[in-house]
């Protein structure tokens, strides 16, 4: 089946309200793929204000009917039939949604992956963890992909007409007293949703009142958001928060109701919703599309692993997710990257697929380790991004949100290690060089709590000029190569050393031998990788955290961990530079575009060369700027193709620096574009901005920090894969282009000089 052709498409969601708006990213990225699909979309009748006025789905079908269930359904699959669908995407994949794709006669049937045995499989095994987590969306386009390949992962919209968000302005600002002529209140509005299906999904009553009670004294106004179903909680939190006024934590008000005409039973009718100003608190109960419109205006919204947390990160709100026995590795975790999401860690998490009503514990601790103070800095933070001068704009593809994790007291207490006072501590760097970078915050705070004279880094020659003996550490012992002979040899010297104490930050199973066979009598590390035996300190590797903190977690409890990437620059380093510089005819005054198009790992983390020779042709002329290309020795190749077809002056610069000198350009640089690579955190940490173009891995987990850094990338169905091979057209990286990548970089770019001797007019 040819994707240029125009389809007929039937796409089935029947339930629930979360899963039907996270389906409705399908419609969307199908209509990105061939535009003039047809596209009908059948789910039950309650769900249908999820897909109203949606410019991709052109029809909307239900299984409602009158009569039985079968019958009904059976109805619904004849006219299916008569439809003549050339394909049908099943999302639900249950026995009524499996006999309507049947019925239906497709040319093409093609079924979304639920992952229910492996989501079964968490709940029973605690540790058997997905290697690469999944959204859901991406799940639901696996098998569009086996059929197209590669699509754009585009993030669920609920679209509101113009009359919806005026009514939901009314709703979240409208003034107490409109008659008087009272201005509408201009403090941010957030968002809370106490209610869930399953009880132990529920944060609690008294935490909600907490965080209400701290936002509001922060200056923030608060909305208090439910359907029908979530009526009795909103009801019990506003009689708690009156015994609060009449204690004189908070101040009593009136109760009106928005919008004119009939309304149903409890308020619940379209646009129409009760009210409930109280010292800046309100309280809207309405149907899906009153409460999507209120949330279109709130500055945040804070929610259970509910539906509405979907709703809202749909109208383009970010969310703070509160996830308790369930865990964001099932893949419903909101796909925005201004988003924040808790979910600390225990032993009995997760312990149910969707939740229950009661936990198998009593405690439901995992909803009480998460504390008001903590969900209240997230929403300031989140708040704070959103109203700063230029906040950026929001990306309509998937984004993985900000995950903060903690580990159970169990786990923490296997971290109680101390520095011994006594005896030399050797510490085994990561490999490459974005790892090694990533790791000295690490280094840092360990390297404070050793005596001076008594660390020792066993590092790779590939990274080892990042370090400085006497920076860190006294010695820096350098293993030429990652091969056994030169493992055991820097063992044998570590041997010498009498260590008493070894750290083996990377992951592999040598490291940890290697420690082993060096006679260190306590040995630190990660548990994985089948290596246990070999440590004598185990710790959890922790889940969805950046590199950086990752890394942290090996650190004893007394650290003093900051989490800056920061690199210091050599003065002997700076002043080759300014030679080489002044050798190859750089003149003062000139400002430097660094471009490092080069990638160790393969090509599905290398943006492709002609992108690369664009956007310096582009650079170049817009900043009046001297293109610099840098690299490795095997990458000299590739950059002198680069400079050769360029039609801007491009000075090829790779394998002419070391690490050091390279920290020293990029510090002198106005700007710095390449791929996710070692260069590219080198760069950062040294305060020179970056732009990051990423391809097959994931930016939350390994982009480079630093004070201005940007990461471009085209989330595609099967992104993030970390495979170094594509198995079909490295979509996510030839379809990023040159003059979006330019337009980013202007927006960071600082015009700074090198402080060469004036040259010659």
């Amino acid at each position: 089946m040819n994707q240029r052709v125009p389809l007929k498409t039937l796409v089935i969601r029947l339930s629930s309200l979360g899963d039907v708006v996270l389906a409705s990213a399908v419609p969307r990225s199908l209509k990105a793929l061939a535009p003039g699909t047809h596209v009908t979309f059948v789910t039950k009748p309650e769900y249908t204000p999820v897909l109203l006025n949606n410019p991709s789905v052109d029809e909307v079908l239900t299984t409602g009917g009158r009569g039985h269930a079968v019958l009904a359904t059976l109805r619904l699959g004849r006219e299916l039939k008569a439809r003549r669908f050339d394909l049908v995407v099943d999302l639900q994949s249950n026995l009524r949604s499996v006999l309507l794709s049947r019925l239906a006669s497709p040319r093409k049937l093609v079924r979304g992956r639920k992952d229910s045995l492996s989501r079964h499989g968490m709940v029973r095994f605690k540790s058997l963890r997905p290697t690469v987590p999944r959204h859901v969306v991406q799940r639901y386009l696996a098998g569009l992909q086996r059929l197209f390949g590669p699509m754009l992962a585009l993030r669920p919209r609920i679209y509101l007409t113009e009359r919806e968000r005026e009514a939901g302005f009314r709703l979240v600002h409208e003034p107490r007293a409109p008659e008087a002529g009272t201005p509408a209140d201009s403090r941010p509005v957030v968002g809370v949703c106490p209610g869930a299906r399953w009880k132990t999904k529920m944060w609690g009553e008294d935490r909600v009142v907490s965080l209400a009670h701290r936002l509001v004294e922060r200056g923030f106004r608060v909305a208090v958001l439910g359907g029908p179903s979530d009526e009795p909680t909103i009801g019990s939190l506003r009689s708690l928060i009156r015994v609060g006024a009449r204690l004189g934590v908070m101040l009593e008000g009136g109760k009106r109701a928005i919008e004119d005409g009939p309304q149903k039973p409890g308020g619940v009718a379209v646009l129409r919703g009760a009210v409930e100003p109280e010292h800046g608190m309100r309280f809207i109960s309405g149907d899906l599309r009153t409460v999507a419109s209120a949330m279109a205006h709130c500055a945040c919204v804070v929610s259970n692993d509910s539906g509405l947390a979907h709703v809202a990160h749909s109208v383009d709100t970010p969310v703070v997710a509160i996830f308790g026995p369930t865990t964001p590795e099932f893949g419903f975790f909101p796909p925005e990257g201004r988003s924040v999401v808790f979910s600390n860690e225990f032993d009995c998490k997760p312990c149910d697929v969707h939740g229950s009503e009661e936990c198998r514990n009593g405690r439901l601790i995992c909803m009480e380790s998460v504390r008001v103070e903590e969900v209240g800095d997230a929403v300031e933070a989140v708040v704070a991004g959103r109203t700063r001068p230029n906040p950026g704009r929001v990306s309509d593809t998937l984004e993985s949100p900000h995950f903060r994790v903690k580990q159970t007291a169990s786990e923490r207490s296997k971290r109680e290690w101390t520095v011994p006072e006594t005896g030399v501590v050797a510490v085994r760097v990561p490999n490459w060089v974005g790892d090694a970078v990533m790791a000295v915050p690490t280094l840092t705070a360990l390297s404070r709590l050793v005596t001076p004279g008594r660390l020792v880094l066993v590092a790779h020659k590939r990274v080892a000029g990042l370090f400085r003996k006497g920076d860190l550490a006294n010695e820096i012992l350098v293993m030429s190569s990652s091969r056994w002979p030169s493992l055991v040899a820097a063992a044998i010297r570590l041997r010498r050393r009498g260590c008493s104490l070894g750290v083996a930050m990377p992951d592999s199973f040598a490291s940890a031998l290697q420690l082993r066979l060096a006679g260190v009598p306590r040995r630190v590390g990660f548990g994985s990788e089948m290596r246990g035996a070999l440590l004598t300190t185990r710790l959890a590797k922790p889940r969805w955290l950046h590199l950086c903190e990752q890394y942290s977690h090996l650190l004893p409890p007394d650290a003093e961990y900051d989490g800056r990437v920061r690199m210091p620059v050599v003065e002997a380093d700076v002043e080759r530079v300014r030679r080489l510089l002044e050798l190859r005819g750089v003149r003062e005054g000139s400002s430097l575009v660094l471009l490092a198009p080069g990638a160790t790992y393969g090509e599905t983390k290398a943006w492709p060369p002609a992108a690369y020779m664009r956007l310096g042709e582009l650079l170049g002329r817009s900043e009046q700027a001297q293109v610099v290309l840098v690299g490795t020795a095997s990458e000299r190749d590739l950059c002198e193709s680069i400079g050769r077809q360029s039609r801007v002056s491009v000075l090829n610069l790779a394998g002419e620096t070391s690490l050091g000198e390279l920290a020293a350009l990029s510090a002198m640089a106005g700007i710095f574009v390449g791929n996710d690579s070692g260069a590219a955190h080198v760069a950062a940490a040294v305060g020179c901005p970056v732009v990051v173009v990423v391809g097959s891995t994931d930016p939350s987990w390994t982009a480079p920090r630093g004070d201005a850094v940007a990461v471009v990338q085209k989330r595609v169905s099967c992104s993030p894969c970390f495979m170094d091979r594509c198995p079909y057209h490295l979509e996510c990286l030839t379809g990023i282009d040159a003059e979006s990548v330019h337009e980013v970089a202007l927006k960071l770019r600082r015009r700074l000089t090198f402080g060469l001797r004036p040259g010659p007019d």
